[in-house]
């Protein structure tokens, strides 16, 4: 009797530090192109290219689309069914509304309401000027949401440079409560032979649903360009997450101008970079790109000290894959399904520039030691009678 109750006390011990669960897992959305992986130039999709020309993707809740921005054969937003692979169109770009910038059109995000935004990429801003254009849906012409050559309270220290920006951006939220968030670059735009100082072109600037900008920077702890890859909101519009290739996820919130360095936490693949942050069946989780093989992994966030691994190292590709040398790309989640009481899924979307565009689901099925737990339950009470 002593020993089955100590089972079951190290059972009830290991359910709530959470050690036993159903694996979660990662599998092919087949749907997608076949096998969950368009490759560049599959089915005549000669936009998504292997000239480092492809660099945006984002996944539109209100439609199911995924919206991929390219530079291959001239400035084009591709429409791509979240479901098949199929392309169905492209966005409207208007007449002489998207101009300027290092390169005019480079990433996306959509907020939760379907609003578009594109940005262009400034590679020194007080020249080519950051600009982000919005859509307000899949069928309307755009606008230009911000347009500026000054990016106000960016300590610079002893440089003459101005911060790049426009190689990474995250939208959260939707209406009156969008933000949109764009991480510094500080190794472009310099005044040679003057380098920023350690530690001062660290941060991100956030937009508001009005395109008002907070310059988020300095922020103590963080390194030069942490934001510039990988970057997203965390569980609110005031925590923002950021990633460059070789150096830690960087764990943030602001206020106001004022960031927080509140965590840092270092990926299995240090050539992770872009990533995507969500919350399912009030579980956090964090996927993660990595930029040379295409390979995502799921990390579970609820401590952010120490997140854990839970899914991947997965991938849909197959072969040799061009090389992307700019570490660029994009990744997001989809739909998030509860299949049954116990069972939900997540899409992910994943585009590593020059490797195509993947897709595959997240899959977190019942936690085992329930039923273990239950099972105990009553051997102890069978032995209790005995």
């Amino acid at each position: 009797m002593k020993r089955t109750s100590l089972i079951a006390s190290a059972v009830l011990a290991t359910l709530a530090t959470g050690s036993i669960a159903s694996a979660a897992t990662l599998t092919a959305l087949s749907s997608f192109a076949g096998d969950g992986w368009l490759a560049p130039g599959e089915g005549g999709a000669t936009w998504l290219d292997t000239g480092n020309n492809t660099r945006g993707m984002a996944y539109n809740p209100t439609t199911g689309n995924v919206i991929v921005v390219s530079r291959a054969g001239g400035n084009n937003i591709r429409v791509v069914n979240g479901t098949s692979g199929v392309p169905t169109g492209t966005l409207n770009l208007g007449t002489g509304v998207i101009t300027g910038g290092t390169f005019t059109i480079n990433t996306v995000g959509i907020a939760g309401d379907g609003a578009i935004y594109v940005n262009n990429l400034a590679g020194s801003t007080n020249v080519t000027g950051m600009k982000i254009y919005r859509w307000a849906n899949e069928s309307a012409t755009p606008t230009t949401f911000v347009n500026t050559t000054t990016v106000t309270s960016v300590n610079m220290g002893a440089s003459t440079a101005v911060p790049r920006l426009g190689d990474s951006l995250d939208v959260i939220g939707s209406g009156s409560a969008t933000r949109i968030v764009a991480g510094f670059n500080a190794t472009n735009g310099l005044v040679a032979p003057v380098a920023p100082v350690a530690g001062t072109v660290n941060g991100y600037v956030v937009y508001d649903s009005a395109g008002a900008l907070t310059a988020v920077n300095p922020i103590t702890g963080a390194n030069n360009g942490d934001f510039r890859l990988g970057l997203t909101f965390g569980a609110t519009a005031n925590d923002v997450l950021g990633k460059q290739t070789s150096a830690a996820v960087r764990l943030t919130s602001y206020s106001g101008s004022t960031g927080t360095l509140n965590s840092s936490f270092t990926t299995v693949n240090g050539s992770a970079m872009a990533m995507d942050y969500t919350s399912i069946n009030g579980t956090p989780y964090l996927a993660v790109l990595d930029a040379t093989s295409s390979v995502v992994r799921v990390y579970d966030m609820t401590n952010s000290l120490a997140p854990s691994t839970v899914a991947g190292p997965f991938t849909t590709t197959s072969g040799t894959l061009t090389g992307n040398a700019n570490a660029t790309g994009s990744l997001k989640w989809g739909a998030i399904t509860q299949l049954d009481p116990y069972t939900w899924q997540g899409v992910i979307y994943a585009m590593s520039t020059n490797q195509g565009l993947q897709a595959m689901v997240f899959t977190v099925p019942e936690p085992t030691v329930l039923g273990a737990v239950a099972g105990l339950g009553l051997v102890a009470l069978r032995r209790r009678k005995a």
